[in-house]
């Protein structure tokens, strides 16, 4: 089994290979995060963009990123990107368009768990606790200090390790988009759905028909990316699965059988071994894909 400290390592090597592009899309996000540096003292990469580094890669079509900052920063970054903003968040954040990029970016008192008292502190050691799948549930510095960019994870890396997304943190506001990205999620990612999840798609989706789902799908994506017979054929397979076991993960099928097993190129124990390589022998004994460490 792969070390949680390996998967550190490769999760650090991809951040870095991230920022450090020479596309001009990758240009300006180093652009944008220099400025957003001289008017912030700490930032993370959090959530969704940490998950699909490590999944995906550094690739080129990657270009959602959250970012948190600390609160007392807030005021000046609003003005310094006051350009980008496409609008207000509900929960006191920005949604930005930086040269192609969506970046949601908010401060760290303003994450809705804290706000609403459900998760202890107030720091960014404390943000993994906050999001709703353990697979999201990752925070990463963005500005490098002369010293290896910290990493903060509640199941994180279990959840690579198992290729099993589940619950990290039930309370959720909204539900019905919880029950669709979730499935859409394990789809794309072709994970399993762990037995805490089973159980909240199973009991919410009791409380939305399967129109509601659709349409959660076109406000929060924009586009229908799953049928009603799609959503039909997996909520029908999680009651079942559910019927039979209960502590047992689902391995969400693919009604249309075109799922790739994207899990070909996610190696673990390579990974770590390229690594480990490197750090002993030098660039030239592994990929350029995987040089970077910081």
């Amino acid at each position: 089994m792969v070390s949680d400290s390996a998967l550190s390592r490769l999760l650090r090597s991809r951040v870095t290979k991230f920022l450090g592009g020479r596309s001009q899309a990758q240009k300006a996000l180093r652009a944008t995060l220099a400025r957003l540096r001289e008017h912030c003292s700490s930032a993370v990469f959090f959530g969704g963009i940490l998950r699909d580094l490590m999944v995906f890669g550094p690739s080129p079509w990657l270009r959602d990123v959250d970012i948190v900052i600390d609160d007392k920063s807030m005021t000046d970054v609003a003005s310094l990107l006051r350009r980008y903003i496409r609008r207000r968040t509900r929960f006191g954040g920005l949604a930005l368009n930086v040269h192609g990029w969506r970046i949601d970016l908010w401060p760290l008192s303003q994450t809705w768990a804290f706000r609403e008292h459900l998760v202890k502190g107030r720091d960014f050691a404390d943000l993994p606790q906050t999001t709703f799948l353990d697979v999201e549930a990752a925070a990463v510095d963005v500005f490098k200090t002369g010293r290896a960019r910290r990493i903060h994870s509640h199941g994180f890396f279990e959840a690579l390790r198992s290729r099993t997304i589940d619950v990290n943190l039930v309370q959720n506001p909204y539900p019905d988009l919880c029950i669709v990205r979730s499935m859409l999620l394990a789809s794309r990612l072709g994970f399993s759905i762990g037995p805490r999840l089973v159980d909240y798609i199973v009991h919410y989706s009791e409380k939305y028909d399967l129109e509601e789902l659709l349409e959660v799908q076109r406000s929060h994506y924009g586009l229908v990316r799953r049928s009603i017979r799609d959503l039909r054929f997996w909520i029908r397979g999680l009651k079942e699965h559910h019927r039979r076991s209960r502590n047992d993960p689902f391995p969400l099928p693919d009604v249309e059988g075109l799922q790739q097993d994207l899990w070909a190129s996610t190696n673990w124990e390579f990974a770590a071994e390229s690594l480990a390589r490197l750090k002993q022998d030098g660039p030239s004994s592994v990929a350029r894909s995987e040089v970077a460490f910081d």
